[in-house]
C-alpha cells in the first residue's frame, strides 16, 4: 500500500520531538484508512513515548491483529513489556 497523507510526516514530526503534530497527522492517516498498519505502529510508537502505555499497546495489537508478521510492531510490544 503507497503512504497516506499524514502517516510518513507523522513519524518524521515525531523524531524532531513534535509527538502532538505527530499524533494529529497519524490520526488523519487513520481515519483514511483505519487499517495503514505502518500509521498504526508510527502512533504506537509515539504514544509509548508519551508514556500512554495503554493507548500504544492498542495500537500495536491492532496492526498485529491486521498483520500478525509486521516486525516493527512485534518490536514495539516487546519493548513495552508486553508478549
Amino acid at each position: 500500500m503507497t503512504s497516506l497523507p499524514g502517516g510518513n510526516k507523522g513519524i518524521a514530526v515525531a523524531k524532531i520531538g513534535d509527538n502532538t503534530s505527530a499524533i494529529t497527522l497519524l490520526n488523519r492517516a487513520l481515519k483514511l484508512n483505519p487499517e495503514y498498519i505502518n500509521a498504526l505502529n508510527n502512533r504506537g510508537t509515539v504514544y509509548m513515548s508519551l508514556g500512554r502505555s495503554a493507548d500504544g499497546l492498542r495500537d500495536f495489537e491492532k496492526a498485529l491483529e491486521l498483520e500478525p508478521s509486521f516486525i516493527q510492531t512485534k518490536v514495539g510490544k516487546k519493548f513495552s513489556g508486553e508478549n
